[in-house]
């Protein structure tokens, strides 16, 4: 379950890099609120390649776990402005609220397969 959390955090640590750049290259202003996402998706991205490295594996679960406040702030905070959000600005809510919402639980299963990972045996 190790090598699977690990594989996920590649995937979503590097999904989420990627994506808030392409996003907000033209938003340079306002770096620093969307700078943390590509911190926290680098984070992630370079827990899992140490956990496959077997370089170091008890970083895994402290960048899943930071990814999951990340997450769930972000993703209760959409929540909320959704309920005020009108016409286009919904529909982009309603969108940002899912993405978040598949993010957290990606975080959280991440997290779940490192903790549920059977110890390995000492050498």
């Amino acid at each position: 379950m190790l090598r699977l959390s690990s594989w996920l955090a590649i995937l979503v640590g590097a999904g989420v890099a990627v994506a808030q750049v392409v996003r907000n290259y033209d938003n340079t202003e306002r770096w620093m609120t969307w700078g943390i996402d590509v911190v926290a998706g680098l984070l992630i991205l370079g827990c899992g390649i140490a956990a496959l490295r077997k370089q170091n594996t008890r970083l895994l679960p402290v960048g899943w776990a930071f990814a999951i406040g990340l997450y769930a702030s972000a993703f209760l905070t959409h929540v909320t402005l959704l309920s005020r959000a009108k016409g286009d600005w919904h529909e982009n809510e309603l969108q940002l609220v899912m993405i978040l919402g598949a993010l957290l639980v990606a975080s959280t299963a991440g997290l779940v397969m490192v903790m549920l990972a059977p110890k390995p045996k000492p050498a």
